[in-house]
């Protein structure tokens, strides 16, 4: 039995670096894609989640690989995009994803011991505040756009991402988040990255020193963060990063890299918390692990954390030596030609999966994406097009 747990987190986690690897790839999409051959391979469903998750765990840390080199990166990450391609223009790209590596991995490694006490208050705390959710949302928004300078500019997106999701959820369209979040995130950083073509420069592999005190402060700010959104729907790592930011005085781009890092682990190990305590995944990955594998029993929430530890580990180790290639061959790469083959790969994949209808979406999100790169507004405002679909859900 342990061996068999072992052998299916390892080939999660080489699945997982694959996903991580190729920009575009959502993990979902392979989640489903493995949920789907469930029943012609004859594996375990126990084992079939253990390895989803393993998948959802590998893919956080990888992730951050083609998001500081290609410029493509999930909602959950591309908030991230800034800061790393600074960095990766500095010829700092392995310091950037050293230091997301290892956000990722303290994130995890200080959730864990919470765990208990999130799990033993998170049922009471959840049924108290489930009639509120709407107006916490809309709250939540009103933040993020004051917070902004340009703030008529990032109304406009709010409401336009906003229709936009309404309109997309109301088409038959198959993996309808897919095209959309690599319209508004992908395609888009891609068609900009095109426009504002810049070779990159050699690129440096340095010491990276961290500082105690410091990452104590980021990391406190990420568990606050991550436990105001993780149990909210349509919240994730990008909005509970913007909070995490209001929580303090200006980050630097190492510590932002950190932060946003940290909390992407975080809230994935709250999905699951969430998933035993409220019945509820407020993560793609885990609820499809979930439609594989379900059981009540703590049991499992104790064996799928034990889990992420494992998994983590091994992928915390293969990033950092995959970001040493990267960083040898990057320089040799003409990266408009990556560009333009990126987008191509998307747009045949978004046509795949999702038919004509996808590709349509594709192109829409693409051009809002676009929107609040040229007038300098936080990204984050594109996720209206989860958030105000889900206001209305509760609402009406």
């Amino acid at each position: 039995m342990i061996f068999e747990f072992i052998i299916f987190i390892v080939l999660g986690v080489a699945i997982g670096i694959l996903t991580g690897i190729l920009p575009g790839m959502h993990i979902n999409l392979v989640a489903i894609s493995i949920a789907a051959l469930l029943p012609l391979i004859n594996v375990n469903p126990l084992f079939a989640a253990v390895s989803i998750l393993a998948i959802a765990v590998t893919h956080i840390f990888v992730d951050f690989i083609p998001a500081t080199f290609l410029g493509v990166a999930n909602a959950d990450d591309a908030i991230m995009l800034l800061p790393a391609q600074r960095m990766l223009l500095d010829g700092k790209a392995y310091e950037a994803i050293f230091l997301a590596v290892a956000g990722c991995l303290f994130g995890i490694l200080i959730i864990v011991p919470l765990s208990p006490i999130i799990f033993a208050g998170a049922g009471a705390v959840y049924r108290n505040i489930k009639n509120l959710i709407p107006y916490i949302l809309i709250i939540s928004l009103i933040i993020l756009v004051v917070k902004e300078k340009n703030k008529i500019w990032a109304l406009i997106i709010v409401f336009i991402s906003g229709l936009f999701g309404i309109a997309a959820f109301n088409l038959n369209v198959n993996e309808v988040l897919f095209p959309m979040f690599s319209g508004l995130f992908g395609i888009s950083s891609l068609i900009i990255s095109i426009s504002n073509y810049a070779i990159i420069p050699k690129q440096f592999i340095t010491k990276v020193k961290l500082k105690t005190i410091r990452i104590f402060k980021i990391l406190s700010n990420s568990v606050f963060a991550s436990l105001l959104v993780g149990f909210l729907p349509g919240m994730g790592s990008a909005q509970a990063s913007v909070l995490a930011t209001s929580f303090s005085r200006r980050y630097g781009k190492r510590s932002y890299i950190v932060l946003v890092s940290a909390i992407n682990s975080i809230v994935m190990i709250i999905a699951i918390i969430a998933l035993f305590t409220i019945n509820k995944a407020r993560n793609g990955a885990v609820a499809i692990m979930a439609n594989v594998f379900y059981s009540s029993l703590t049991e499992y929430l104790v064996l799928f954390i034990g889990e992420v530890l494992f998994a983590a580990g091994i992928a915390a180790i293969i990033s950092i030596l995959l970001a040493r290639v990267f960083v040898k061959f990057i320089e040799k790469i003409n990266y408009k030609i990556v560009s333009y083959g990126l987008i191509l790969f998307i747009f045949l994949l978004v046509l795949f999966i999702s038919k004509l209808s996808g590709v349509f979406i594709l192109l829409i999100g693409a051009a809002i994406g676009i929107m609040p790169i040229v007038k300098k507004v936080s990204r984050n405002h594109l996720m209206a097009c989860l958030i105000i679909p889900i206001i209305f859900y509760y609402l009406l």
